[in-house]
């Protein structure tokens, strides 16, 4: 079969090339010794450019009777071709099947386990949060004590020194006295 596959099968324009072309040369490949299905669609369609429909598949026909073509070997192996495309599909499906789970499946997984990390991740930061908010109340707390802790040793340097200051000015009194006197 030389013709391409839109002037087997008509006009298959919107439909994806790729699938027909695979098809009907799945179809070319399952093609059958002798005169039928493929080639009665060959001279309908010839005939076709000629008459109407009807008056083309009829002398199709009375042309492939004189060639030994049967009514009922024509409808057997276009069931024939049909069951070559059902095969085809069958197969696409699985491969399709398998494809989806191969791919949609193991990256549906992957999702999965990603959502299961961030959860996990979602409840590490609220801990580290609680955490923050528990370090935080101790700064101010600590804030609190180091601010009294500071003043209570100013007071008590201010203490010292004033002590030391007026005991310090009497011995120096005295020393200067018993200089002075002495």
């Amino acid at each position: 079969m030389n013709n391409k596959f839109s002037d087997l099968f008509g006009y298959l324009e919107g439909l994806d090339e790729r699938s027909s072309k695979f098809l009907v040369k799945a179809l070319e490949r399952s093609n059958l010794d002798g005169f039928d299905y493929l080639e009665y669609k060959q001279s309908t369609n010839n005939l076709k450019g000629m008459m109407d429909e009807a008056m083309a598949i009829k002398s199709a026909f009375a042309t492939a009777i004189n060639i030994g073509l049967t009514k009922e070997k024509l409808v057997q192996t276009a069931r024939h071709y049909k069951g070559v495309l059902d095969k085809e599909k069958n197969q696409f499906e699985t491969a399709l099947a398998n494809r989806r789970k191969n791919h949609i499946a193991e990256k549906e997984k992957e999702v999965e386990q990603w959502k299961t990390a961030i959860a996990k991740n979602m409840e590490q930061i609220k801990k580290l949060q609680e955490l923050n908010v528990l370090l935080q109340d101790k700064i101010d707390n600590h804030g609190d004590e180091i601010q009294k802790e500071m003043q209570l040793q100013q007071a008590r340097e201010q203490s010292f020194l004033n002590a030391y200051q007026l005991i310090s000015s009497e011995i120096e009194s005295d020393i200067q006295k018993i200089q002075t006197l002495i």
